[in-house]
């Protein structure tokens, strides 16, 4: 459960700061939006067959809703250098795999 809390806590994060409801996300990933409440809960992780494609759109949907303001403190917390999307949409995308590769080495 460590692992899923970590996924959501970062999921909620990156959504606060790009200010995305559940709603949005759902819609732009394609995905039941009871799918996203669950990933944001921590009661459910995206799937293993489906996750590399969901991980990289999250990432361009967050990256897609950020206000300059929160682009730059992202830009910040990754240590990316200004107009760097494509490093801080990688660099999400990684940070997001790597919890749930660890989660599922628990399993």
């Amino acid at each position: 459960m460590k692992e899923k809390n970590r996924f959501s806590g970062l999921l909620k994060h990156l959504m606060t700061a790009a200010k995305l409801k559940n709603y949005t996300l759902a819609k732009e990933l394609q995905y039941d939006e009871s799918y996203i409440s669950k990933w944001v809960n921590g009661n459910l992780l995206p799937t293993e067959k489906t996750s590399d494609e969901a991980l990289k759109d999250i990432s361009r949907c967050i990256l897609g809703s950020l206000d300059d303001e929160s682009r730059a403190i992202l830009y910040s917390e990754y240590q990316v250098d200004h107009d760097g999307d494509l490093a801080l949409g990688n660099l999400l995308t990684q940070d997001m795999d790597a919890i749930l590769q660890s989660s599922r080495a628990k399993a």
